[in-house]
């Protein structure tokens, strides 16, 4: 899914796109917020904790998974 190299520039490149991609596939800003903070190398513990998400960690991983599965669906 990701490419690799030796300084990590196309790994930083192909992660935001496919953030981009994700985020324009929600209308919710709270799970875009989520998605940003997931790929800037939060928990979704911590994710859970900063945006007040009951559930905890479990929800926001599967708000992230469905919103990865719609931007799939849209690609």
């Amino acid at each position: 899914m990701f490419s690799s190299s030796i300084d990590g520039t196309e790994d930083t490149a192909v992660a935001s796109s496919e953030v981009q991609r994700a985020t324009r596939a929600v209308s919710q800003p709270r799970t875009r917020h989520a998605i940003w903070l997931h790929a800037e190398g939060h928990t979704y513990q911590q994710i859970a904790e900063q945006l007040g998400i009951e559930g905890g960690a479990k929800t926001v991983e599967n708000m992230i998974s469905y919103a990865r599965k719609q931007a799939r669906k849209t690609a």
